[in-house]
């Protein structure tokens, strides 16, 4: 009996450890070369990460994040945002959580904001199936942002945005299509 039991055990190893093999799945997907060659696509993110620090440690714990939300993962499902490439020019809405250092004055709004034509705009195709890199400069009244984007073949983006007066934020959300 113990010889079949082990037998047995031995067969459902050898076969469970058989599906675990990588397999190389070739695919002809090309929705995202499509999205970069029109340039006329948005990224709505559904997560921001702001940099965890002590202040962001603090109104976490007081609970003013919301429930399952973290100093550093806030989610961002159902919340107006949006980082629009159309053509040459940018349309930007994200809101910010972090700390602010410099620059601000009563009225501000306390989102990345901006509408444009942006500078040192470069897209980078990365290697085969790896998607593409966008950076690009932006500048809203004062304050100048660095953006860098990466673009996934399965239609998800990051989108990591670093300010003059704030501390660096990284946004991970889904890509679309825009009308053109």
């Amino acid at each position: 009996m113990m010889k079949q039991l082990a037998f047995i055990l031995v067969i459902v190893l050898i076969c469970g450890c058989g599906g675990a093999k990588s397999a190389t799945v070739a695919t002809n997907d090309t929705r995202l070369d499509d999205l970069i060659a029109k340039r006329f696509f948005t990224l709505e993110a559904q997560w921001a990460r702001p940099q965890p620090t002590a202040a962001m440690a603090s109104l976490a714990s007081s609970g003013i994040l919301g429930m399952g939300n973290t100093a550093g993962s806030i989610n961002l499902i159902g919340n107006p945002n949006y980082f629009k490439i159309m053509g040459d020019s940018v349309s930007v809405f994200l809101p910010y959580f972090g700390e602010r250092w410099a620059g601000g004055g009563y009225g501000d709004q306390e989102a990345i904001a901006f509408e444009g034509v942006p500078t040192d705009f470069k897209i980078d195709a990365l290697d085969k199936d790896k998607g593409y890199r966008i950076t690009l400069s932006m500048k809203a009244d004062s304050e100048h942002y660095r953006v860098a984007m990466r673009l996934f073949p399965n239609l998800n983006g990051s989108v990591r945005v670093t300010s003059s007066h704030r501390f660096p934020i990284h946004y991970q959300g889904k890509l679309g299509v825009l009308p053109e």
